[in-house]
């Protein structure tokens, strides 16, 4: 054993390489340190024993946990690998986020009664860190390796971010009332923090910068898609176009919502989609009202048949208080207002025209509807008052779907009139 310490003595370089687990493997607290022992420049082959112990500073400082031995370890080749802190011999907060070195010693026997220190201690660099959270997992797999965080038997204690400063990223998970919840926080949130999702610039190197597509901010909760400064719980950036696609269709027309200019958009692929409203899920969904790609829109109906269906009352008016009116036929009224035979103008009203003059001794007065009614209507007539007048009442003398003759008579003496009157012609279109 003598030749053997003299042998470790000698030049040593020591490298440690982090051990890949199977996958889907608890890693557990255990990590993997693996060495190579050189004689002048030469590697050995042989056994040996070594204590290995964790301390917080280069030299002098405080040793974490206690000692461990490894005994019967092969050498070959110069390479030797062991497994350390298995067993937690290390403490279970020994990697806590602080600089770590390892002091190594060569032992004469298998239960190290003496022992020769190697220097300098070796700074274990970050990846035993990985096993903080004995529930966190190495994941590899072909093309890929990632991180797996379990959570524990912990319900959000406040000492998971314990030490955390301002420009901290922690990411960790635990049991909220028995669901598993995973986080990533921003440090404390004295000020505006963010976690963004996103790209290095198009520009050339070395001037590349960071372009957020997806960001959070924290103490707000606003969440920003394309922006970085989010001003409510969801903003996109002030630009035109397609804002939230839904759903796709074979041509690559996609139903969603956009923006152009003093324009909000709801749309769908094509004009053969339609959009409903209503209540309940998609799944079990009751609709009341539907606009159709054609541009048609229902309401109480799925399958208006005309720019406007409505099926049930229609209320207007200031305080709703007007109903429109309505049938079982399809109806449409022709009203107004003429003047005496003198005059023979047309006084109010639409969708007509009056044939001038007046014809003694009936003074029939012809009135002619602008669109023909599809059946003849139905008319009623009434005498207007006019001063020097006697009091008349009309007659209606024929009616067809074009046209409709009135006469009106005195009441006193039975005679041909020929003064004002106004009528109202209701029938189907």
């Amino acid at each position: 054993m003598l030749a053997l310490r003299r042998l470790l003595l000698g030049c040593m370089a020591l490298a440690m390489f982090a051990a890949a687990p199977v996958h889907a493997a608890p890693l557990g607290t255990g990590f993997t340190y693996q060495g190579q022992l050189n004689q002048s420049g030469s590697p050995i082959t042989g056994t040996a024993h070594f204590r290995f112990s964790l301390w917080d500073a280069a030299s002098g400082g405080t040793q974490l946990g206690v000692n461990q031995i490894v005994a019967n370890v092969l050498v070959t080749s110069g390479i030797f690998t062991v497994q350390l802190n298995a067993g937690g011999e290390f403490a279970a907060t020994a990697f806590n986020g602080d600089a770590r070195w390892l002091q190594i010693e060569v032992c004469t026997d298998a239960v190290c009664t003496s022992q020769t220190l190697l220097t300098p201690r070796q700074a274990l660099t970050g990846t035993p860190y990985a096993l903080q959270s004995s529930n966190s997992q190495f994941l590899t797999h072909i093309g890929g390796v990632g991180l797996r965080i379990n959570p524990g038997t912990t319900t959000n204690v406040p000492g998971m971010l314990g030490n955390t400063s301002v420009s901290d990223l922690v990411l960790g998970s635990f049991l909220d009332g028995g669901v598993a919840h995973s986080f990533i926080s921003t440090g404390y949130t004295s000020n505006t923090r963010k976690v963004s999702i996103g790209r290095a610039s198009s520009s050339d190197p070395p001037t590349k910068t960071f372009e957020p597509l997806f960001t959070v901010v924290s103490n707000s909760g606003n969440v920003g898609v394309g922006t970085s400064t989010p001003e409510f719980p969801l903003s996109f950036p002030s630009v035109t176009g397609d804002k939230i696609a839904l759903t796709a269709d074979a041509s690559g027309g996609h139903a969603g919502f956009g923006i152009q200019s003093n324009l909000m958009q709801i749309h769908t692929p094509n004009n053969l989609s339609s959009i409903g409203f209503g209540y309940g899920s998609s799944s079990s969904f009751t609709e009341k009202m539907r606009i159709e790609g054609s541009g048609n829109v229902g309401i109480g109906t799925a399958l208006p048949n005309s720019k406007l269906d409505v099926r049930g009352d229609i209320r207007y008016g200031s305080a709703g208080d007007v109903f429109a009116a309505g049938g079982q036929e399809n109806l449409r009224i022709v009203r107004g207002a003429i003047n005496g035979c003198a005059t023979g103008t047309i006084q109010s009203g639409s969708g007509f025209t009056l044939e001038p003059g007046c014809v003694a001794p009936t003074f029939t007065r012809t009135i002619t509807f602008t669109t023909p009614f599809s059946s003849p209507p139905t008319v009623t007539a009434t005498s207007i008052s006019c001063p020097g007048c006697n009091t008349t009442f009309c007659e209606i003398v024929s009616v067809s779907t074009t046209q409709v003759k009135i006469i009106d008579y005195n009441r006193s003496d039975g005679g041909y009139a020929g003064g004002p009157l106004h009528f109202i012609a209701i029938g189907p279109r």
